[in-house]
């Protein structure tokens, strides 16, 4: 009688260190599609292919995992995520979105913090040649000044590379 015990308790150990947490995206756990990840860590928080998204190019999936994929629809992006038109998976809103994460018009479910550019772009007269251009100021090649009310806004600005070119901007989450 106590072999049996024992062998029912130790098949019973297997199966509870054998399963494995989704959508905490902690440790080495691994996290689905759509899941919270910080985008700034060092160590992989997504695990199983996904990357976290850092939203450089897109802000669609920022701080959430995702993967690449080609086209429009649901292959290769597992249950419950599809592959939206720039080409990462996300997660459907249905049956919920993961913690941390709500539904937008898409039917997707995306950060409830969204990345974006701001900042002031300083006076024209504080620029070169080159940064003048890039703000919209006029620059007097006679006079080696930068004049005018600079064009461009932070505010906008997307990617985030357009955004952190400019003086005065910045990536930030609010």
């Amino acid at each position: 009688m106590n072999d049996l015990v024992s062998v029912v308790l130790v098949g019973f150990a297997l199966v509870a260190c054998s399963s494995t947490e989704t959508g905490g995206g902690t440790g080495t756990a691994a996290a689905g599609v759509g899941s919270v990840c910080d985008p700034k860590a060092t160590a992989d928080t997504c695990g199983g292919g996904l990357k976290c998204d850092n939203g450089a190019d897109l802000p669609l999936s920022y701080g959430q995992c995702t993967k690449a994929c080609a086209g429009d629809g649901a292959a290769g992006c597992g249950d419950d995520a599809f592959c939206i038109p720039g080409g990462l998976c996300v997660h459907k809103c249905t049956p919920s979105c993961p913690s941390g994460t709500k539904c937008n018009f898409a039917n997707y479910c995306e950060r409830t913090v969204i990345p974006h550019c701001a900042g002031v772009i300083p006076a024209c007269s504080t620029f070169g040649v080159d940064e003048c251009t890039l703000v919209g100021c006029s620059y007097n090649v006679s006079k080696s000044t930068c004049s005018g009310t600079p064009t461009r806004l932070c505010e906008g600005q997307s990617p985030r590379s357009n955004c952190t070119r400019l003086p005065g901007c910045s990536w930030v989450l609010e």
